[in-house]
């Protein structure tokens, strides 16, 4: 049928789209922040440096160098009353453009790859938009999502959850937020790094940013080919054991384009006639030996009428009940003549002839031969049932 034939394509065709859908997913482009020759939205950035020295510390923060392949700042912690050493860097969108947000609502991670002196640690933040708080442009109203990063050997490179950042407690109790926040990542106003220990410095740390770039996690992507996969093998061997094409039974069109398909279970009609035949031939099977076997008698074992057997036999076998019961016993003499040495009055006898002149004439009417002759030269016999039909 043209719908299984459909169905069929349809199942070998699935995988090949589902995988290739699944590295579409995979191979989505990362959006990059630094470096902006890389495929950056934005070629122009603004950055900046903040430090505790507007709190009344004496910790500083310097760019040294910015362009388009990397930001490069250094930082001091100085003694001070203040508590709290900081010093950092930011990276956002001048403010004189109408967009001042970076959206990254499409990724799940972020890598970081810089170099830092001294082996410290850094503190990176993602600053965003909340809803009915925040105030635009003023940075400290953005909630800072952060996640502290650590170095090997001066270097990080590293990626990041962005699901595992949080807002730290200071922040909330600053802004009297309480309960958690959720990384609003279609709006975020801008990315800061900072010190991560608080202890003071002998010189300026140096730290070069060379790569800000966000991904999307890949092991979805990998776990729904899995799956799409698994489903097509467990279609296909449906298919294979024909257990589909069971339930779908039949397709009915509607119109030109539409069609229904109509499961069902099929109605096994029994043919009574070929039903009343089995009976009618396996009781002469079983009787045929019996002299007195008659059509009454096999009207009862068979549970058919009198009447309805000669046609039933006629139409079958084009034989009438006493043809078709003599076909039998002649069938067997022929065997017994040529298999065993039995006399022929013997032989006569189990095949359900007590009168040995009848069983010789019907012997010979059915095959053209006594049963003499045919015991002798059995190849010179004509088939019975071209003899029956040649009468």
């Amino acid at each position: 049928m043209p719908f299984v034939n459909t169905y069929l394509w349809g199942f070998i065709t699935a995988p090949i789209l589902l995988s290739l859908l699944g590295i579409f997913i995979i191979h989505t482009p990362q959006k990059y922040i630094l470096p902006s020759y890389a495929g950056a939205v934005d070629t122009t950035l603004s950055t900046g440096t903040y430090s505790d020295l507007a709190d009344g510390g004496n910790s500083l923060a310097i760019i040294t160098d910015f362009d388009s392949t990397q930001l490069t700042w250094e930082f001091s912690l100085e003694e001070s009353d203040h508590p709290d050493k900081y010093a950092g860097v930011y990276i956002a969108k001048p403010q004189e453009r109408p967009e001042v947000h970076f959206d990254i609502s499409d990724y799940t991670h972020v890598h970081l790859d810089a170099e830092i002196e001294n082996e410290r640690t850094l503190f990176f933040y993602v600053k965003t938009f909340i809803e009915d708080f925040t105030r635009e442009g003023i940075s400290a109203t953005y909630a800072p999502f952060r996640k502290e990063i650590f170095t090997t050997d001066g270097k990080i490179r590293t990626t990041l959850d962005l699901d595992r950042f949080v807002v730290p407690d200071w922040w909330k109790s600053a802004q009297q937020i309480h309960g958690s926040l959720d990384m609003n990542r279609s709006q975020v106003f801008q990315f800061d790094f900072t010190n991560g220990n608080y202890n003071l410095t002998e010189a300026p740390v140096t730290v070069t940013i060379r790569q800000i770039s966000f991904t999307k996690d890949i092991s979805q992507a990998i776990q729904i080919i899995i799956i799409a996969n698994i489903i097509y093998f467990v279609l296909f061997f449906l298919i294979q054991q024909g257990i589909l094409a069971r339930i779908l039974r039949v397709s009915s069109s509607v119109g030109d384009d539409e069609k229904i398909i109509i499961s069902y279970d099929k109605i096994e009609m029994k043919d009574e006639q070929e039903d009343d035949v089995r009976r009618i031939t396996e009781q002469i099977s079983k009787n045929y030996a019996n002299a007195d076997f008659n059509v009454e008698k096999l009207a009862r074992e068979a549970g058919v009428s009198t009447s309805k057997i000669p046609a039933l036999l006629k139409k079958k076998y084009s034989m009438n009940f006493k043809q078709y019961l003599n076909m039998v016993r002649i069938t067997e003499a022929k065997r017994l003549l040529l298999e065993t040495e039995h006399q022929i009055v013997s032989i006569a006898h189990s095949v359900g002839y007590n009168n040995i002149p009848h069983f010789n004439r019907t012997f010979k009417q059915y095959t053209g031969l006594s049963p003499k002759k045919y015991r002798e030269n059995p190849e010179e016999a004509t088939p019975i049932v071209e003899r029956i039909k040649g009468k």
